[in-house]
């Protein structure tokens, strides 16, 4: 289950804005996935999520990685 809900972060961040963790919630619900803020939170620092003034962004990973 963790691993299916993060790849639906990642393919959300990549298809579109998410600017706060209630919204990645909402999409994440929208899609039969549902979380509670804490285990969003936990996701969030897992996959290393950078949080800009537009919102949730991937990291940037270096060569080699």
């Amino acid at each position: 289950m963790k691993s299916q809900r993060h790849s639906a972060i990642r393919e959300l961040l990549v298809k579109t804005t998410v600017t706060n963790q209630d919204e990645l919630r909402r999409k994440l619900a929208g899609r039969g996935i549902h979380v509670t803020q804490a285990t969003l939170s936990r996701d969030i620092r897992e996959l290393k999520l950078l949080k800009g003034p537009t919102g949730y962004a991937l990291p940037v990973l270096a060569d080699g990685e």
